[in-house]
């Protein structure tokens, strides 16, 4: 079980219903640590004004917790359910977002896991051009583990992966397949491949 603490940083600036009570809110800090049971998250606040001291906002922060049934959030923060499970914890304050990935065992420590996104490409004589529909799965040995698509402009996102070494493959009809290996750390991780297009097949006739 990990035993570190995390930082989770993924973190958007979509709109909420905190904005009016926190409308200078830069960013938000989601850390999350193993306890006996589960995990604890603490939420906290970094202002658009430097001088303002980052604020504790666990206990006002909108929280979902979701992937497992029964999974729940006390207003300490700390994260726990009735089932093993990788659950997805989510936190939203002053118009921003943050979030982090657990798996949970039933009455142990929780462990933290990782996400990567990225994006696909194929090199044109244009530049690099985004690959849609590319799949791209996490390796283990000869077995797939984690496996998605990439969306229309070729981001993909591949969640709960055990933080440590991994290789990405990509593969799509057309292209030559392509791997990557990387160290992939707790929270969000960016790993983007390049893959070649495969020659024209020339059929001859005698």
């Amino acid at each position: 079980m990990f035993a570190m603490s995390c930082l989770v940083a993924a973190i958007t600036a979509a709109g909420s219903s905190h904005s009016q009570n926190a409308p200078d809110v830069a960013s938000l800090s989601l850390t999350c640590n193993p306890i006996e049971r589960g995990v604890r998250c603490r939420l906290l606040a970094l202002f658009q004004d430097v001088s303002r001291p980052s604020r504790d906002v666990t206990a006002d922060a909108v929280w979902h917790v979701s992937g497992v049934s029964g999974a729940h959030i006390s207003p300490t923060g700390a994260v726990d359910a009735p089932i093993d499970g990788d659950v997805m914890i989510a936190s939203e304050f002053g118009g921003r977002k943050a979030r982090a990935h657990v798996r949970l065992v039933r009455n142990e420590s929780g462990q933290l896991l990782a996400a990567v996104r990225g994006r696909v490409y194929v090199e044109t004589t244009a530049g690099l051009q985004t690959i849609a529909g590319a799949r791209v799965e996490v390796f283990d040995g000869h077995r797939a583990t984690v496996a998605t698509m990439t969306r229309e402009d070729g981001t993909y996102e591949l969640t709960g992966l055990v933080p440590g070494s991994v290789t990405i493959r990509v593969a799509r009809i057309g292209y030559a397949s392509a791997e990557r290996s990387s160290v992939v750390v707790v929270g969000e991780n960016w790993l983007s491949v390049v893959i070649d297009r495969l020659p024209p097949i020339r059929l001859t006739t005698l």
